[in-house]
This record gives C-alpha cells, sequence and structure tokens, in this order.
C-alpha cells in the first residue's frame, strides 16, 4: 500500500469506526475505500492530496457517501465522479482548492472571483 492510500485508509478509519456510526454508514464507506483501492495513483492524486491537507474539507464540501448516494450505491461510479470533482477543483482553483468554499475571499474564491 502506497503512502498515500495508506493516508486515504487512515483517514477513512479515523472517521469511520463501526462504534460510532450506523452499520450502513459503514458498510458504505467500505464499498467506497475498497473501490478507491484500485484506482490508479494518477487518476486520484488531487483526490489524496485534499485528503492530506483538508481533510475535514473533503468531508464537509465533498462527502464521498453523498457521491455514492447520488451513483445510486455505485461504488465505481461515485469514486470517479469524487476524484473527478477534485481533479476539476484543483485545476480551477490551484492550490487555492483545499481552502473552504467561501465567499468572503479567504477561500478557494478569491475576492476578485466574487
Amino acid at each position: 500500500m502506497s503512502s498515500s492510500t495508506a493516508a486515504a485508509a487512515a483517514a477513512a478509519a479515523e472517521t469511520a469506526s463501526s462504534a460510532t456510526i450506523p452499520l450502513e454508514r459503514f458498510q458504505a464507506l467500505q464499498m467506497i475505500h475498497q473501490a478507491m483501492a484500485s484506482v490508479p495513483e494518477s487518476d486520484k492524486k488531487e483526490y489524496l492530496q485534499a485528503l492530506q491537507m483538508a481533510p475535514h474539507l473533503v468531508l464537509k464540501e465533498s462527502d464521498p457517501l453523498k457521491f455514492l448516494c447520488f451513483c445510486e450505491y455505485n461504488a465505481w461510479s461515485a469514486i470517479a465522479r469524487l476524484c473527478n470533482y477534485w481533479r476539476e477543483r484543483k485545476a480551477l482553483f490551484g492550490e487555492r482548492a483545499f481552502l473552504p468554499m467561501t465567499m468572503d475571499g479567504n477561500g478557494a474564491l478569491k475576492k476578485e472571483d466574487i
């Protein structure tokens, strides 16, 4: 397991403990992380970078479970969308992509963007 995949797994384990969340949510998170493990590093590098730099932001603004629900519990489709979300966000905002999407000029959006 690569260090970035290990970091993603650690973040998932931190947020998904079977003792603190419903079993269905835990199982859904397991589906996501199993699918993510088979995605090439190059396809998920922006997502992994977001997990490393701002794990709270990943959960708040791109909750993997919401992607899974939207994709009718197709983990492969959800992972593809999630990785694409972070790839596009990074392409649009550069390093500011890992800041909250707020309209105060201090997040991903600059004052000129508002």
